[in-house]
């Protein structure tokens, strides 16, 4: 059986689109954003180096909520806490829960710290709104890019 027509024409895009992305100006928090809401891929770099890939339908509001410190934001920082404390095993039981996990002063403090690293990272994004577009070049960039550390294409 061969690659499907449609699928291999949007394979045949990747390579191009991730170049766009890495010569996409480098944004950091405060700075000025497209006033309208724009879906696409994202990427946070440190020193240079990839460290996650992640797409939205409104990536300055993606943004804000990996930079943002409250329950259910900052995603990437909670990996990095978790990696930080050695609190890495995820549960939904209580005690691992992300909610209890928080009211850990040592995990806590792990993750404001990693909060801020996020928020000193370099951010580039592409605009990409077709979201089968967008989910291959999400998984694209981020094998590419080497960033299966910190991404987990795991279901929750």
């Amino acid at each position: 059986m061969e690659l499907h027509s449609s699928f291999a024409r949007k394979m045949e895009n990747l390579p191009k689109r991730l170049k766009e992305l890495l010569d996409m100006p480098i944004r950091r928090k405060g700075e000025t954003w497209p006033s309208d809401k724009v879906s696409g891929v994202y990427l946070f770099s440190e020193a240079g180096m990839p460290l996650y890939v992640g797409r939205s339908r409104n990536i300055k509001g993606r943004f804000r909520a990996h930079t943002t410190l409250s329950h259910n934001s900052g995603s990437f920082a909670f990996r990095i806490a978790r990696e930080t404390t050695g609190m890495t095993q995820a549960t939904y039981r209580p005690d691992g829960s992300r909610a209890n996990l928080q009211d850990d002063p040592r995990f806590r403090a792990a993750f404001l710290d990693a909060i801020e690293r996020v928020k000193a990272m370099d951010f580039q994004f592409v605009v990409e709104s077709d979201p089968v577009s967008q989910c291959l070049l999400e998984v694209y960039c981020s094998l590419a890019l080497g960033t299966q550390k910190y991404n987990s294409f795991d279901t929750h």
